[in-house]
């Protein structure tokens, strides 16, 4: 498994979290599950 770091605008990554909490919850590991998610589904629509 591989670590990023990455840099995103303040209001992206309120938003993003606040999403994750919403659909997820506040457990730790979402944040890197709902990042997860959101790549493969990038990776599947570029295709």
């Amino acid at each position: 498994m591989k670590r990023l770091n990455i840099v995103l605008p303040d209001d992206l990554e309120q938003d993003f979290k606040e999403e994750v909490f919403k659909r997820m919850g506040m457990k730790k590991g979402n944040m890197s599950k709902a990042i997860e998610e959101a790549i493969m589904l990038w990776i599947s629509k570029k295709s």
